[in-house]
């Protein structure tokens, strides 16, 4: 099994994923994580004001017409496509959507560190917070 987040630094789930350079890919096999993998995602482009893969935080960089969220899903998609899970912070309801739109089982998590997330997943920890979608 294929686990994915979208992370800026490896380590965290990006509460952005227009802004995140990479998506990091956990293999599980019998519960337990074999291996890692950063990929870049496909069709990433930092922001022309910043340093790549850094950026500010008061400073929006994103798109935010429906045609360039589309084009950002679909790079995300391209990257992970195959991949059965991936799990996302709480606050990207239109990411989580969008994903589950597409055929991927999509996690909520509040939690921002990617590799215990993903333990939280396969220990049963972790739920789909599907109740804050209203």
């Amino acid at each position: 099994m294929k686990i994915a987040v979208v992370t800026e630094d490896g380590k965290h789930i990006s509460p952005r994923v227009g802004r995140a350079p990479y998506c990091l890919v956990f293999m599980v096999e019998q519960g337990h994580i074999v291996e890692k993998q950063l990929r870049d995602k496909i069709g990433h482009h930092p922001c022309h004001h910043t340093t790549p893969h850094e950026h500010s935080e008061d400073h929006v960089c994103e798109d935010k017409s429906d045609s360039h969220s589309e084009q950002k899903q679909k790079f995300l998609l391209e990257t992970i496509r195959d991949c059965d899970i991936v799990i996302v912070p709480e606050q990207l309801c239109g990411a989580y959507l969008g994903l589950e739109a597409a055929g991927i089982q999509t996690i909520v998590t509040k939690l921002d560190d990617a590799e215990a997330a993903v333990h939280a997943y396969l220990v049963g920890v972790q739920t789909d917070y599907k109740e804050w979608l209203g």
